[in-house]
């Protein structure tokens, strides 16, 4: 529990930073550099036991694609990433990354269909097991903060 709540506080104490070092308009953080969409990842250096770990931007083109998405673990996304994308095709498009501990990444490269995606899902393929994803309704600023075996969004459009 005491664990938890330290991670929570660190996350907490992240966002604040980079909110803080942006609005003085000081540093040279991933964030400043970012021009219209964007996603910020910040991985923590104990992040998956020190292993890398898989982050899948998913973007789909209609809602009701995107229900059935809402109830794909993170783990079955993974396993069968090749089978959903030949069963969706023109209607889901994903990007992949290796993320490693200790490292940041500003990914600002976006499918065509993100523009018209009716859904964002964010997978994460952590080694004790992923969870679900994370589902937001455009890119817009996000920051993701990998930690130790889960990952967390600052956003105003999560949700």
């Amino acid at each position: 529990m005491c664990r938890m709540v330290s991670y929570r506080i660190g996350s907490l104490f992240a966002c604040l930073i980079v909110i803080i070092v942006s609005a003085c308009g000081g540093g040279n953080s991933l964030s400043d550099n970012a021009r219209g969409d964007s996603v910020a990842v910040f991985a923590a250096p104990n992040m998956n036991g020190g292993y890398p770990v898989e982050l899948d931007l998913v973007f789909v083109k209609s809602e009701d694609v995107a229900q059935a998405f809402d109830i794909v673990p993170a783990k079955n996304w993974f396993r069968n990433r090749a089978a959903f994308l030949a069963s969706y095709v023109g209607r889901v498009e994903a990007i992949s990354y290796e993320i490693l501990p200790g490292k940041e990444l500003l990914i600002q490269n976006f499918p065509i269909m993100k523009s018209k995606a009716a859904a964002v899902f964010i997978y994460a393929n952590y080694q004790a097991g992923a969870k679900q994803p994370r589902r937001i309704r455009r890119i817009g600023k996000l920051l993701v903060e990998m930690q130790e075996s889960e990952f967390f969004i600052s956003s105003e459009n999560s949700f």
